[in-house]
């Protein structure tokens, strides 16, 4: 019945509870739990489960398809050396957004989430020798983000 990444809930929790009461011999003569919601927290808490947030896209990959293509790739790249052999990617800076959880005693009102990006791409070579200066990506040739801020670009160290 394990299926992995599957998503569960308490509701889950609480019939695969019922579920296993009817298959142990020795909870035959008792009279089966309810099941509350007080039982499922002290069943989390005894069993280090908490809820967790689901992010990402690897749960949709073709794990096999995704070896084959790799001993193809492995096997092309071999007739070059590592230094010569790159590799880029890009991210996304959201450089005004603050973090979304924080440490209180009490429930904190949110605020406006500053969505203002700037896509930064790395490239190095397979050995490590070689690593590029990040290319930073934005809008606008003179972004407002850096005048606001006092910031000229010229001064950055940028290409």
């Amino acid at each position: 019945m394990n299926r992995k990444g599957a998503t569960i809930t308490g509701y889950i929790l609480k019939e695969m509870a019922d579920k296993f009461w009817d298959t142990l011999p020795q909870y035959s003569t008792l009279e089966r739990p309810q099941w509350s919601d007080g039982w499922l927290t002290a069943f989390k808490q005894r069993h280090h489960i908490n809820q967790k947030l689901r992010h990402g896209e690897s749960a949709g990959i073709d794990r096999t398809q995704l070896e084959l293509d790799l001993a193809e790739l492995r096997t092309f790249l071999s007739d070059y050396p590592l230094e010569d052999i790159y590799n880029m990617d890009e991210t996304g800076l959201f450089w005004k957004l603050l973090p979304d959880r924080t440490l209180a005693s009490e429930q904190l009102p949110g605020g406006k989430l500053h969505k203002e990006r700037i896509s930064v791409a790395f490239c190095c070579n397979a050995s490590g020798t070689h690593k590029l200066d990040p290319w930073f990506i934005h809008k606008r040739l003179k972004p407002r983000c850096f005048s606001h801020q006092g910031i000229k670009i010229q001064t950055l160290p940028l290409k």
